[in-house]
């Protein structure tokens, strides 16, 4: 009842549940509100804030009431008692005792701002600062409040502690204006400054809100459905199933038109950033929700169509016609969805680069989804479409105007410049085709793991070449766009932005004190330049080299290395006058020294302050920084905000001046004079050589550049193929098992073939996904095992190399750091790698790479663990495990000993196992070893599928042998030689073979007595009933004899007459007998059904009341027979169906020949009254008849001479209105 009732009322059920996800939606955005409110976050923030500050001064107290002398291990301990961004620094006697890790140096000896601050800049972020003094010990606690560093990247971007329930649009104002956040003495502390005055919702905000309205707009898809099933007769007309479609997409334009919902355009999913093609595909968002409602309505076309029974025109021409514009239709989705896949890969800015998985994204996810509703999608409209047009014309036909209208849509495609997919696709389009074509003519059985394996791997070869050669064209256009780059020195983003470096500049009343500071005093010109450097040039300029010189009237320079003297704005001027180019900035020049040297020239006026006279100048060299691959933190100090840079790890690249190779960068090795050997230098051709495809660009008369791509191996060009395929099938799988829970007891099991595929392909995925992740735990192990022998093994190369420079020294301290760094600079480039050197106490001495520290990205700070293990527990080598924001890298300290085995230092090297190399090496790994099992998993089910039949065919056989077991035939056996378990099963059955044909035999002789029983009872009954008359008669004669009755003689006549009718009868009697008890052999022959029925017909002419019809085929219908049993056959028939007729009325006997497949069919029919249901079951019994005379033999003997013949007969009949008999007799195998 409760069934019932749902559905009934499931159109209103589904509009409540789509305006309930709605209303979830609103409610859930008014909480996200008014919990994001900026003075609920700040006043949260404070709240969190001073009571952590509370637990800092809980520990500093809790330290200093130990009453024994603290030591490192109870430091330690102490330590690792403290939560997470809490930080111990312990002073003894203000010489830096112990700490917890090196996040910050709070040094009290230069810093007094430690006991008077509690909230400082230091380092890479902003900490909250407890101290406590207790006699000569000093304790400091830090607690990050938020990193914030010079370089933001995706390893390095600023965020608050997790503890703070603050979104990151905030920024944090020491002294500045904002949200007030104060002490719990009311006391500012800082100010929190929102930078977006709109709520931005976060990502998990974003999904939650998204899935909301989507499943909302989904209910409402399915409660529209249910409507049009309600009110409209949909089944009867499933074309009005495209008013459905339009009023579905009618209500999603008008959503994307007015923006609905409006708060999710803020998002990433729905902004242009990741995608964008018009204003009906704005953003990758709209695109996944459009090809998800269209999957959606294309099954529910695909469902109504297949309840549906269509009426097929009779006409044939016209269904034809039909055929050809629902192909049209069906062909026009291929080239669309085509069209689809080339706006995805091409106007998106994430990566759908499957054979690096390490630059996928969820974007990049979503993609793929969309890639997969989009051929869900087509399959349904297709199947749907191309089943209507098999049932229309017929497989060759079909396939006819499939040709026809593919020519005509690529014709017009050409001709008119329209889209039109690549011959490789158009190809797959026909191998689709054929196959559902083989499915509707039940070639290949549908569903089973067969026919959908076949479909998925067609659409998946559709999707994955698609991706494959846009892909490839995308890349061609990028590297353009990368020649064009390289061709091009000038940095013109970084020429924009110096405009206003030099309006702050003027406007900068500091610099302009130390300026003339330092013209007065020159020793002061070292504390304007390092000022001029770390507050104007952040950000983006990190990627230059700042040189900042002050030229004042008669300065003189000394240019090395020929050491001569030059006035310095004269020499600066000359470069200016001879190379420099103007840039937008009007101060600033581009100097051209070579052609591939180049750098930016500032000459800006600075004016005296007593005299206004503007004769100096503030001269700043910007020169591109070089690092070299491989060396120290590169990673680390790529800055997100230069735009100009390109990822050129995957290309080389060489430039030739007049046909010279002058630069090579990258791994291909360029010929000295490859550029000569093109055959028609063309500007940007592409060309193959020596496993790599080139690009030749002309930059200008004498300048060329080549850059080069390694050409994709096979496992490379089949993992677009493989990925998806895997994709796909674990969608199916998803589904499959969904619909099979759902169906849970409803459902005929799987047979024993399809479970034994499965069980097969699964054991495969199962192995290869055990096999997979145990290699890539290996190869991550073993990575990092080789990255630490690599360490171990550079550390003491680089230690050697110190002890032959520095062993003779008897101390080192940061008074020899200009020689330490020149030293550890030089040791850097051998080796590839940064090294530190840090004193005996665990402070930085020297640094290969002093813009870690000097940017804050490290403190000067030795790590606490390594210094532990080498200072306390003299260890000779420790490698440890070190972070900086998110990156993270193996760190090797060793302990630096003089000729005299006294400790001076140790080294540090940084490892830098570039992460993005391990992640390429894992993609590597896992395009081959997918592509491997798939390949493997295609052979398993090949294989599962060979199998399953080898070993089903003995049970098909046993089955198709228990459906055919007769009793009244001879029942085959089964040949079977192997001794196995089947082999039993086959000697039971046919040993019950055996029982059953004598059982049959036995039967059989039962019957056949009891049948001559009956028949001697009948002959009996048959032979008594003229019997008695004949008697009578006898005796009445012999009466009339005796006495001596006068009309004897005519009693005499009539008595003989009746005593020969009787005799007669008798005779008749017996014939008839004899007739059925020994039918003679049939002499069969190549017979005509036609012309046999036409002369039975002739014999019936003396029946004018009845009107006998004949309709038969054009052609002979021959079949393997006796001519004059089948005669016999039909008399028989024809004379009942006469007699079938009531005597007043009008009879009608059709007689229709026809031929169906492999057999003849006759059908006699008459419009007499015929049978009773109760008889019906014994209407070919011996003895039974529905006429008042006749024993009852004809019909037993038709149904005798057809099942001798190998046909059948059988009849349908209704009391009233006629009879039906069907004969069907085998076509003669010629």
């Amino acid at each position: 009842m409760n069934t019932v009732l749902i559905r009934k009322h499931a159109p209103w059920l589904m509009l409540l549940m789509s305006g309930l996800f709605v209303f979830d939606a609103f409610l859930f955005s008014l909480s996200y509100f008014a919990n994001h409110k900026p003075e609920k976050l700040v006043s949260a923030f404070t709240y969190t804030l001073n009571e952590r500050y509370k637990k800092t001064d809980q520990y500093l107290k809790k330290l200093s009431s130990q009453k024994s002398e603290p030591t490192f291990e109870s430091l330690s301990k102490f330590s690792d008692e403290l939560e997470k961004n809490y930080s111990l620094f312990v002073f003894k006697n203000d010489l830096l005792f112990y700490w917890s890790d090196n996040s910050i140096y709070p040094d009290i000896s230069t810093s007094d701002s430690l006991f008077h601050s509690r909230i400082i800049k230091a380092g890479n972020g902003l900490y909250q600062i407890g101290t406590k003094t207790s006699e000569k010990y000093t304790y400091i606690i830090s607690d990050l409040i938020k990193s914030d560093y010079s370089y933001q990247n995706e390893y390095l971007s600023p965020a608050f502690n997790p503890v703070y329930s603050i979104t990151p649009d905030f920024e944090v104002k020491i002294n500045g204006d904002g949200f007030p956040v104060k002490d719990s003495e009311g006391k500012l502390l800082l100010s929190l400054k929102q930078q977006n005055q709109t709520t931005i919702y976060s990502d998990k905000a974003i999904a939650i809100l998204y899935l909301l309205y989507l499943f909302g707009f989904i209910s409402l898809i399915i409660a529209i459905y249910l409507i049009y099933l309600k009110i409209t007769p949909l089944k009867s007309y499933p074309l009005l199933i495209i008013l459905f479609v339009i009023d579905v997409y009618i209500i999603r334009a008008t959503l994307i038109y007015f923006n609905i919902p409006t708060s999710l355009n803020a998002s990433d999913l729905f902004s242009p950033v990741n995608f964008a093609y018009s204003s009906f595909l704005p953003s990758l968002g709209d695109f996944f929700t459009d090809s998800l409602v269209t999957t959606i309505l294309f099954y529910l076309i695909y469902r109504i169509y297949s309840i549906s029974e269509i009426k097929l025109p009779e006409n044939k021409a016209v269904r034809n016609l039909i055929s050809t514009g629902l192909t049209s239709i069906a062909v026009f989705f291929f080239y669309f969805i085509c069209y689809l896949l080339n706006i995805l890969i091409n106007n998106s800015s994430f990566s759908l680069n499957l054979s690096n998985i390490s630059e996928f994204s969820v974007y990049g996810i979503m993609a793929y989804f969309i890639i997969a509703f989009i051929l869900t999608a087509f399959y349904f409209i297709s199947f749907t479409i191309y089943k209507r047009v098999f049932l229309n014309s017929g497989p060759g036909i079909a396939s006819g105007i499939f040709l026809m209208v593919n020519l005509l849509f690529y014709t017009i495609g050409i001709n008119q410049g329209f889209f039109v997919p690549e011959s490789t696709l158009l190809l797959l389009q026909g191998a689709y085709f054929i196959s559902l074509i083989l499915i509707f003519s039940k070639i290949i059985l549908f569903p089973n793991l067969t026919s959908i394996s076949i479909l998925v791997l067609i659409l998946t070869m559709v999707s994955s070449y698609s991706l494959y050669i846009n892909k490839s064209k995308k890349e061609k256009n990028e590297r353009k766009l990368i020649a064009l780059r390289l061709s091009s020195d000038r940095d013109k983003m970084g020429e924009f932005l110096f405009a206003d470096i030099e309006k702050k500049i003027q406007k900068d009343s500091t610099l302009e004190r130390l300026y003339q500071e330092a013209w007065s005093d020159p020793s002061k010109e070292a504390k304007c330049v390092e000022y001029a450097k770390s507050n104007l040039f952040k950000g983006y300029w990190s990627r230059y080299n700042i040189q900042v010189t002050l030229c004042f009237p008669g300065k003189s320079l000394q240019i090395r290395p020929s050491n001569y003297i030059i006035g310095c704005q004269e020499y600066f001027s000359d470069i200016i006058k001879r190379l420099g180019e103007t840039t937008a900035s009007p101060s600033l020049y581009f100097i051209r020294e070579s052609y591939d040297a180049s750098s930016y020239m500032a000459n800006i006026p600075m004016s005296n302050r007593e005299n206004g006279a503007q004769n100096a100048y503030l001269v700043i060299e910007l020169s591109p920084k070089y690092v070299p691959k491989g060396l120290g933190y590169p990673e680390l100090l790529m800055d997100n905000s230069n735009t100009a840079r390109s990822d050129m790890s995957e290309y080389s690249y060489s430039i030739f001046f007049r046909d010279e190779l002058v630069k090579n960068v990258g791994e291909y090795n360029y010929g000295v004079n490859e550029t000569r050997e093109l055959p028609s230098p063309a500007d940007f051709i592409f060309f193959d050589k020596n496993g790599y495809n080139h690009l030749y660009h002309i930059i200008n008369k004498d300048t060329r550049l080549v850059i080069s791509k390694r050409n994709e191996g096979l496992l490379d060009k089949l993992s677009p193929f493989t990925y998806q395929l895997v994709f796909h099938i674990f969608l199916i799988l998803v589904i499959f098992l969904i619909y099979n829970l759902r169906n849970l007891g409803r459902k005929r099991n799987l047979d024993f073939k399809t479970r034994l595929q499965l069980m097969v392909v699964i054991l495969v995925l199962f192995a290869s996904m055990s096999i997979g992740l145990t290699t890539l735990i290996n190869i991550r192990n073993l990575n990092d095992k080789k990255n630490r022998d690599m360490l171990s093994e550079k550390a003491h190369s680089v230690l050697i190399e110190l002890e032959h420079k520095l062993a003779s020294l008897d101390i080192l301290d940061k008074s020899q750091k200009i020689y330490l760094e020149e030293l550890l600079t030089k040791f850097s480039l051998v080796y590839f790698s940064d090294i530190n050197l840090y004193d005996i106490n665990g402070r930085l001495l020297a640094s290969s790479r002093p813009q870690i520290f000097d940017e804050g990205l490290k403190s000067e700070l030795m790590s606490a663990g390594p210094y532990s293990q080498l200072a306390r527990n003299k260890r000779t080598l420790f490698i440890d495990n070190e972070k900086i924001g998110n990156y993270k890298y193996l760190s090797a300290y060793l302990p630096f000993r003089n000729e005299q085995n006294k400790l001076t230092a140790y080294i540090n090297l940084p490892y830098f196992a570039r992460e993005q190399e391990l992640r390429q090496e894992i993609s590597a790994f896992l395009v081959a070893f997918i592509n491997i099992y798939v390949i493997l998993t295609v052979l398993a089910v090949f294989i599962s599928i060979l199998a399953g039949n080898y070993l089903m065919r003995p049970l098909q056989i046993i089955r198709n042998r228990f459906s055919s077991l007769n009793l009244g035939r001879t029942n085959e056996k089964i040949t079977y030689t192997r001794k196995d378990e089947l082999g039993d099963l086959i000697n039971e059955y046919n040993m019950m073979v055996d029982k059953l044909t004598e059982s049959a035999e036995k039967l059989a002789r039962s019957e056949r007595e009891s049948a001559w029983r009956e028949m001697a009872r009948q002959v009996a009954h048959e032979i008594k009933n003229p019997l008695t008359p004949m008697k009578l008669n006898i005796q009445h004669l012999r009466k009339s004899w005796d006495d001596k009755a006068p009309d004897w003689e005519t009693r005499l006549d009539k008595t003989t007459q009746t005593l020969i009718e009787q005799i007669d009868s008798l005779a008749a009697i017996a014939s008839a007998f004899s007739d059925f008890a020994k039918l003679p052999a049939p002499l069969n022959k190549k017979t005509e059904l036609g012309a046999i029925i036409r002369n039975t017909l002739s014999l019936f002419n003396q029946h004018p009341e009845i009107k006998f019809t004949f309709t038969h085929p054009d052609d002979n219908c021959f079949v393997f027979a006796d001519e004059k049993q089948l005669s016999r056959v039909f008399i028989n028939l024809f004379n009942n169906a006469v007699q079938a007729v009531p005597s007043k009325q009008k009879g009608q006997v059709h007689i229709q020949l026809l031929t169906i497949e492999n057999f003849h069919r006759i059908e006699i029919s008459d419009n007499g009254s015929g049978i009773d249901e109760e008889k019906k079951s014994k209407i070919f019994s011996p003895n039974f008849t529905t006429k008042s005379g006749g024993m009852g033999l004809g019909l037993a003997m038709v149904k005798n001479i057809i099942d001798n013949a190998g046909g059948e007969i059988s009849f349908t009949s209704e009391k009233g209105s006629g009879t039906t008999f069907i004969i069907t007799l085998p076509v003669l195998a010629e």
